[in-house]
């Protein structure tokens, strides 16, 4: 996502429960809704059912251990008042679905449980952090739980706020209503600091994809791409093929300038999610859960040199903010968002929270997984961005018991499962961003692989830049710039396994 401006939408989610809520007639003439099986168009789940699941979900929680307890949450507001101020609360109904959504959620969750939820939203990174710091530094322990974007609750690591959250009862962590492939990659030698789970909903609006043009691939007749997904011939050789239809200097005045058309619009963000894309990890973990650099391993090394050569191709794409456009006057809006819009770009990498932007679009788009490096590469890959997704965390300062914070935070991940994640399916992805049946079922692939690398919390020297720094740089420095970077990594590494092993023998 383009850095210098705020999401446009919320959360996109598990598409496997996404094409839902449709009203089916009985015999009396009454209506019963029904959550629909996306692959085989059974009615797989009545509204009985589901109130039944629920029932018993609640019944088999651990009772609060005290009357009127009260949580309070600390919030980053990223959101609007149509789709919820922040993933955790809303002040009333407004009419708007997903703000609804998630009222109702925290009326249930206080009815069922006798439970109080409170949450301070905050507009600013600096003024969370503020507010948590002083809560925890005085004592005070006001805040039960922490709600920010992911590299800011390193932040509070780092200052040695949190808890570790294997410690924390009730959280049934091994459940479907938690991000467990994200969970598991953000352990530092066995203890958990922070949690990724569909209460956190506007996480999952920053996995990236790409966008194509309809018309310009029935004008250049194009093959179908959605065909080559499924077939899993869907690679970059593949879309750089396709790219080469597009004319070089399209506006004829002899040069590669911001008025042509491209094969792919970008920026440089988004050679992080190539790279991502083609299943190579900047960090990976050891048999002991200890990070380790790996980007400079030789196979990775040889997948960031493919990235590199891509992105130099400056005739075919258009990275916006590249120093080559440095001095233009309007980049994000003419030649990014813009670009794509007027139909001056066959492809675009993006992702569901800048969608927003593209609702007026007279040409069709649809929308594809991020390619695979080769048609030997098994499965398709996906990142998110680190500088949006959000998480959970709990201050070692706190004033609730630890089991009512675990039985809170289950609820209500539980709940944003079956109710928050598929009202904004129906409501904002079927009806007003995705464009084509085809389409939605790529979105069950791009949100089933979502990829969360280990170093996605810490970004230790900000090795997470890596990739869009060595496609500034320039292929020919790519292995300098890795090996640079890489003392300063490892030392930071290094400083994070004993700041949690200083934790674990406390």
């Amino acid at each position: 996502m383009k850095h210098t401006k705020r999401l446009s939408a919320a959360a996109i989610l598990a598409l496997l429960l996404l094409q839902t809520a449709s009203c089916a007639s009985d015999n009396n003439g009454t209506t019963e809704d029904t959550v629909q099986d996306t692959q085989t168009g059974t009615e797989a789940v009545t509204i009985d059912q589901k109130a039944a699941d629920k029932a018993d979900y609640f019944a088999s929680l651990q009772p609060i251990s005290a009357p009127d307890t009260e949580i309070a949450f600390a919030a980053i507001n990223i959101g609007s008042e149509e789709m919820g101020i922040n993933d955790i609360a809303t002040d009333a109904e407004n009419g708007a679905k997903m703000n609804d959504a998630v009222y109702a959620r925290n009326r249930e969750i206080e009815e069922k449980l006798g439970v109080k939820l409170i949450c301070n939203g905050f507009d600013s990174d600096s003024d969370l952090q503020s507010a948590v710091s002083n809560d925890t530094l005085s004592g005070e322990g006001f805040y039960d739980v922490i709600n920010a974007k992911t590299h800011i609750q390193a932040v509070f690591f780092n200052n040695g706020y949190l808890m570790d959250l294997s410690g924390v009862p009730n959280l049934q962590l091994e459940r479907e209503w938690w991000n467990r492939d994200a969970n598991e990659s953000f352990t530092i030698g066995g203890l958990q600091f922070l949690l990724l789970s569909p209460l956190c909903h506007y996480a999952d609006s920053v996995a990236w994809f790409v966008m194509f043009n309809k018309a310009l691939f029935n004008d250049y007749d194009l093959p179908d791409p959605y065909q080559m997904v499924r077939d899993g011939t869907w690679t970059l050789d593949a879309m750089y093929e396709m790219m080469k239809v597009i004319p070089l200097d399209s506006n004829g005045n002899g040069q590669t300038d911001g008025d042509d058309m491209f094969g792919c619009v970008a920026q440089m963000f988004d050679a992080l999610a190539l790279t991502t894309s083609f299943g190579c990890k900047i960090f990976d973990k050891d048999a002991n859960d200890v990070p380790q650099f790996v980007l400079p391993d030789e196979a990775n090394f040889d997948k960031m040199q493919v990235v590199s050569d891509f992105f130099s191709d400056t005739a075919r794409t258009i990275v916006v903010n590249h120093s080559m456009y440095k001095g233009h006057d309007d980049p994000w809006n003419t030649l990014w968002a813009g670009k794509f819009a007027e139909g001056k770009g066959l492809f675009m990498f993006n992702c569901p929270g800048n969608l927003g932007s593209f609702t007026d679009m007279a040409q069709d788009f649809g929308i594809l997984p991020m390619p695979k490096y080769n048609a030997d590469q098994k499965e398709y890959y996906t990142m998110t961005s680190i500088w949006f997704t959000t998480s959970l965390s709990v201050p070692k300062v706190h004033g609730a018991d630890n089991g009512d914070i675990g039985t809170v935070l289950d609820a209500m991940s539980y709940l944003s499962h079956v109710d928050v994640e598929p009202t904004f399916a129906e409501t904002y992805l079927q009806n007003r961003y995705i464009r084509d049946e085809e389409s939605a079922e790529m979105l069950n692939i791009i949100t089933a692989s979502k990829q969360y690398d280990p170093g996605f919390v810490f970004n230790w020297s900000s090795a997470i830049t890596l990739p869009q720094n060595c496609v500034e740089q320039g292929g020919d420095k790519l292995a300098s710039t890795i090996e640079k970077a890489r003392k300063g990594i490892e030392a930071g590494i290094k400083k994070t396994v004993e700041s949690a092993q200083d934790l674990m023998n406390e």
